[in-house]
C-alpha cells in the first residue's frame, strides 16, 4: 500500500470516527438550546451555545464534513439575525432544535442526498419567506448590515453574514452564493482583496456579482470583471444597491 492510499484510509477513518462521536456533541447542543428557554437572563447560555456551534463548524470542516460546517454557518447567521430582532423565545428554541434535527439526520446517513436538507436550512432561518438566492454580507456597521439584509430579503435573497475577510473567503470557497456585498475596510482581508481573490479561485462563486462599499473613487480592484461593482457610501448607498440588485 502506497503512502497516498494510507493517507486516504487514515482520513476516512477519522471522518467515520468524527461521526461516531457526533451524537454526544448534538446532545450537548440540544441541552444548551433547552437551557435558553429556562434562563431568565440567557446571555451566558447564548454565548456558550455560540461557542459550541463555532467549535463544531471548525472541527467538522477539518474532518471533511463540509455539510456540518454549512449547517453551523446557517445557525450562526440566524443567531446574529435574531440578535437584531425581537422574536419570542419559544420560537427561537423550536427553530434551533430543528438545526439539531438536521445534523442528526446527516449523522445517521452521511451518504444521503443533502439537497433536501439544504432547503430545510433556508426554511428554518425564515419560514415566512421563500428564498431562491443567497447573498453574503461583510460589513462592519450593524445598521448598514441590517438595511442591506432587509433590502436583499425583499428581492428574494437569503442573507448570510461574515465578520472578517478570512471567514468570508472560506465561506465563498465552500458554499454557493449568488451575490457578495462587502465594505472596503474589513479585518484580516480588505473588501477589494476579497473580491480580487474571489475572481482567481476556481470555485462555485468565481463569477457572481460582487459589490464593494467605499468612500473612495479608487476601489483597489486588481482584476477587471463585469460583475465587480462599486457602491459609494456617501451617495445614496441604498438607492445604488437597490438599483444593482433589481
Amino acid at each position: 500500500m502506497n503512502d497516498s492510499k494510507k493517507m486516504e484510509d487514515l482520513l476516512e477513518s477519522l471522518r467515520i470516527e468524527y461521526l461516531s462521536n457526533l451524537p454526544e456533541k448534538l446532545d450537548n447542543l440540544e441541552s444548551l438550546v433547552l437551557n435558553l428557554g429556562r434562563d431568565q437572563e440567557p446571555t451566558e447560555a447564548k454565548k456558550e451555545l455560540y461557542r459550541s456551534i463555532h467549535s463544531m463548524k471548525g472541527s467538522a470542516g477539518s474532518y471533511g464534513h463540509q455539510f456540518i460546517s454549512t449547517v453551523c454557518h446557517y445557525w450562526e447567521d440566524m443567531m446574529e439575525s435574531m440578535r437584531l430582532q425581537k422574536i419570542l423565545q419559544d420560537d427561537i428554541t423550536d427553530r434551533y432544535l430543528k438545526f439539531v434535527d438536521i445534523l442528526r439526520t446527516y449523522q445517521s446517513n452521511p451518504a444521503l442526498d443533502i439537497s433536501t436538507l439544504e432547503k430545510n436550512l433556508i426554511h428554518i432561518t425564515d419560514p415566512e419567506k421563500s428564498f431562491n438566492k443567497r447573498a453574503l454580507i461583510l460589513e462592519n456597521s450593524n445598521m448598514i448590515s441590517k438595511v442591506l439584509a432587509g433590502t436583499l430579503n425583499e428581492k428574494g435573497y437569503h442573507t448570510s453574514f461574515a465578520f472578517d475577510g478570512y471567514v468570508a473567503i472560506g465561506r465563498l470557497v465552500n458554499e454557493k452564493f449568488d451575490f457578495l456585498v462587502t465594505s472596503y475596510q474589513t479585518s484580516t482581508i480588505d473588501g477589494a482583496s476579497l473580491i480580487n481573490s474571489l475572481r482567481v479561485i476556481k470555485g462555485p462563486n468565481q463569477n457572481i456579482p460582487a459589490a464593494l462599499i467605499t468612500s473612495s473613487d479608487f476601489a483597489g480592484f486588481n482584476i477587471v470583471h463585469d460583475n465587480n461593482h462599486i457602491l459609494h457610501k456617501e451617495d445614496n448607498l441604498i438607492g445604488q444597491f437597490l438599483e444593482l440588485i433589481s
